[in-house]
């Protein structure tokens, strides 16, 4: 393709080029909305805002890396700051999860002593997923190595406590709206259920999957698969 870049490489690049378009058309959307909606804005909202730019920095961060290989045929180190993006990103969208299934908005005004738990939360992953993404960049064969395995145990014991958190809010802020009458609310809270509850069998499923092919084999056969 007349640049420096490697064959298994490139892809990467072309990935990482379309999704910060599609960051970029997210970001866009959301102000047009926030613009039209301005009178009725939460807090909340601006922070969804907040996590839409955060992955577009993230993404953005991906493709200059690629793009200066393919163009000069040295690497910035540009994805340890995208990784550390990322995890920032994950970890506002799991506090955003949590503040809202809890009816932040909905039915309280207020978060009270939750701020204070939310924030402890979000700082406990954060410092866990920047480790564990750290090590990862930092570990040439990272699926033997017991340091990354370790902080990927953490990781996910801490993602399920998160989980668990969340569905605990929803049942109570669906039970509150359930007694309050509020069928409009109650049917948002219902599809945001549905959602959360498709997200997590999905991620299950490709865990199963990553380790089956990835992690219980002694040899991947099919490259395609692997990247």
């Amino acid at each position: 393709h007349g640049g420096y870049i490697t064959a298994d490489e490139y892809p990467a690049l072309v990935f990482y080029g379309v999704m910060c378009g599609i960051y970029a058309l997210f970001a866009i959307l959301w102000f047009i909305w926030c613009a039209l909606y301005w009178r009725e804005l939460l807090k909340i909202q601006c922070w969804i805002g907040g996590v839409i730019l955060i992955g577009m920095i993230e993404k953005s961060a991906y493709l200059a890396e690629y793009e200066i290989v393919n163009r000069h045929g040295y690497k910035v180190h540009a994805v340890v700051t995208s990784e550390v993006f990322s995890c920032l990103k994950r970890t506002v969208a799991r506090m955003l999860f949590v503040i809202i299934a809890h009816g932040y908005g909905i039915v309280k005004l207020r978060l009270g002593l939750l701020k204070q738990k939310v924030l402890a939360m979000g700082l406990l992953y954060f410092l866990i997923a920047a480790t564990e993404a750290i090590l990862r960049l930092n570990t040439k064969n990272d699926e033997e190595n017991n340091r990354v395995l370790i902080s990927r145990i953490t990781l996910a014991v801490i993602d399920a406590a998160i989980y668990y958190w969340i569905f605990t809010g929803v049942v109570a802020t669906t039970r509150t709206l359930r007694s309050t009458k509020n069928i409009a609310k109650l049917n948002d809270y219902r599809d945001f259920t549905s959602t959360l509850i498709f997200a997590i069998i999905a991620s299950l499923f490709f865990m199963a999957w990553l380790l089956k092919s990835h992690f219980f084999t002694t040899c991947i056969t099919n490259w395609r698969e692997f990247w």
